[in-house]
């Protein structure tokens, strides 16, 4: 049996605690299984894009609203990867949904405008990062499948990227 990384699992605990309905939905408990990681990543890529669209057009400030656009952008690219990658590892296509803890946080946010939609995005896209990229971490040092292992690697520098924007941004 696998031990699961320390520092993934110590990032996954303290996002569930700021936000437990994204992170009990999205890592669970780590290490994931091909199927497990796939089924996050496709969540995560759905979540960053139906967010980002949100950004792009309700967002108070043009650096949020920016922020947004790169969101559909890269995460939408990422998720065609991933179903890529999936296919090469000999899995089935699955339907790109948001998972339970995502849809409320999605309908929280829709209720947010101004200054306050910007500060709950935000807030939202760091925890969302962080879950990513400790699962993102895990499967690219454990998982079984090369190529989603050799996926998992590249989106750990995009997720990386984004934390650092988020930052530059004040929303870490």
């Amino acid at each position: 049996m696998r031990a699961a990384p320390t520092a993934a699992i110590c990032c996954v605990l303290a996002v569930s605690a700021a936000s437990p309905g994204l992170a009990s939905d999205q890592a669970g408990e780590l290490p994931l299984s091909t199927r497990e990681y796939v089924t996050a990543s496709i969540q995560a890529n759905r979540f960053e894009v139906v967010e980002g669209e949100l950004a792009a057009s309700n967002g108070e400030s043009a650096e949020v609203r920016r922020f947004g656009e790169r969101m559909v952008r890269e995460h939408g690219d990422a998720a065609r990867d991933l179903a890529a990658a999936a296919a090469a590892a000999g899995l089935a296509p699955e339907k790109p949904t948001l998972s339970g803890g995502q849809a409320e946080l999605l309908a929280a946010l829709e209720l947010k405008s101004g200054t306050a939609f910007d500060t709950e995005y935000l807030k939202q896209q760091r925890s969302a990062h962080q879950i990513a990229l400790a699962i993102q971490g895990d499967y690219a040092a454990h998982g079984a499948a090369p190529p989603l292992r050799v996926l998992a690697g590249r989106t750990v520098a995009m997720v990386q990227d984004h934390l650092a924007a988020l930052r530059r941004m004040g929303g870490m």
